[in-house]
């Protein structure tokens, strides 16, 4: 019954993100450092989603310990939820959920885009986790401490899961899609899948492994969308014609390397 509405309201994201070229791809390069750009080119395939008033179209924030929060749901079941609370709270109101690639909702939860908060956001932002993924680790630590200056300290523990047994660099959001692609890839069954070499890290971490560490990041990196979100984000937007505005956004101060980012909370 959730209506997932593409971006109609294209001015934030024109005013803010210049219409570029896809970044070439590459294979097999020297192991280098990314750029933002290029971390962010990464993110586009990952549909987050928000729940916003089809009236005003804004995204309706959720208020937490310290004030109200624009938030970009990684699992489509979480923003489900929060649409649910929303209607029957305020049942004169119309809500549905959209949908946002994670390579904008990065970009501007973590400020790659500057300082100034974009048109139609008069809250602050984050990302959330699934939350079903944080119930399965209970002892997943928060970002290390020389990490957290360097991103949104709104944003939670962002979860993802990696093997070393698998080919290439991909990480999962959901531990049942490592499952299901590893059993894929093997043609061995779940209980057959190995222990070793499995392991999970916060997204931001691995991002700042990208900005720092010389790896053939472009050619072997992959993140993996949660099923579940790409197939009722693809139900409900056919493909269409490439667009300049639904490319991966250009940023404000990018670097070679490293990352400069501020948030002051």
């Amino acid at each position: 019954d959730v209506e997932l509405l593409a971006l109609e309201d294209q001015e934030v994201w024109r005013s803010f993100f210049m219409p570029v070229v896809s970044l070439p791809s590459r294979m097999s390069l020297a192991p280098r450092a990314l750029t933002r750009a290029e971390v962010i080119e990464k993110m586009h395939v990952v549909p987050v989603f928000s729940v916003i008033n089809m009236k005003s179209r804004e995204m309706c924030p959720v208020e937490e310990e310290g004030g109200f929060c624009g938030i970009w749901y990684i699992d489509i079941a979480d923003a489900e939820e929060q649409l649910m609370k929303l209607r029957a709270g305020h049942p004169d109101i119309e809500y549905t959920i959209e949908v946002t690639p994670l390579s904008k909702a990065f970009a501007l939860s973590e400020r790659w885009v500057g300082d100034a908060a974009p048109g139609g956001f008069s809250v602050p932002l984050k990302l959330q986790a699934s939350t079903a993924e944080l119930a399965r680790l209970p002892g997943f630590p928060p970002l290390p401490e020389e990490l957290r200056g360097a991103f949104n300290p709104r944003t939670d523990r962002l979860p993802v899961w990696q093997m070393d047994e698998l080919k290439g660099m991909p990480f999962f959001f959901h531990y049942e899609d490592l499952v299901i692609y590893w059993m894929t890839e093997s043609g061995q069954c779940r209980e057959e899948m190995p222990q070793d070499g499995l392991d999970v890290r916060d997204l931001r971490e691995v991002v700042a492994r990208m900005t720092f560490q010389p790896l053939d990041w472009m050619g072997q990196l992959k993140l993996i969308a949660p099923r579940r979100s790409v197939e009722m984000s693809t139900q409900v937007m056919p493909p269409k014609p490439a667009d300049p505005l639904d490319e991966p956004p250009p940023l404000e101060g990018d670097t070679e390397s490293g990352m400069e980012v501020g948030n002051e909370g």
